[in-house]
């Protein structure tokens, strides 16, 4: 049997790359701070030429992460059946049943609200990550898990 996709939703890769450029910048200026601190305790001279290797190190470390974070998160995609979402393209397929989740609410951090993302929180059950549009995608969720309630008979599993 074929059932029907009703929804797609996919992550927003422009908030998750900005997020790791950010994480980057930091984690690259303490590691710079490192190796001067390092160099400093050795008592070797400081060239320029010392600073511009270690600093083009960096930029193509940070560059490295950002591409592989990018890879990973570009092919996800939530995709919502009539009684579950199904998170395809990540590292391992996750599936989260409305007659399970007894709720769906919106949750901002500030990297969410720098790009005007949010993650949907479906109970204890997991996450919607870098979706945009949210409260419409939190509405229409949570329609679909009311309206699976209405239609389950069974009581709730534990999973």
């Amino acid at each position: 049997m074929v059932e029907n996709l009703l929804y797609t939703v996919r992550p927003v890769i422009k908030k998750v790359v900005i997020k790791e450029i950010i994480k980057m910048i930091g984690l690259c200026a303490v590691f710079f701070a490192g190796v001067i601190v390092f160099l400093s305790s050795l008592k070797i001279p400081s060239s320029a030429i010392i600073y511009l290797l270690t600093s083009l190190m960096l930029v193509v470390m940070a560059g490295l992460q950002v591409f592989i974070t990018y890879g990973k998160t570009k092919p996800i995609i939530y995709k919502y059946y009539a009684d579950r979402i199904e998170v395809v393209g990540a590292p391992k397929l996750q599936t989260f049943y409305f007659s399970q989740i007894e709720e769906a609410t919106i949750t901002q951090n500030i990297f969410d609200k720098i790009t005007n993302t949010a993650s949907l929180k479906l109970s204890k059950k997991g996450s919607l990550e870098n979706i945009s549009n949210s409260p419409e995608v939190a509405t229409y969720t949570q329609r679909l898990i009311d309206a699976s309630k209405r239609t389950t008979n069974y009581p709730q599993q534990n999973a």
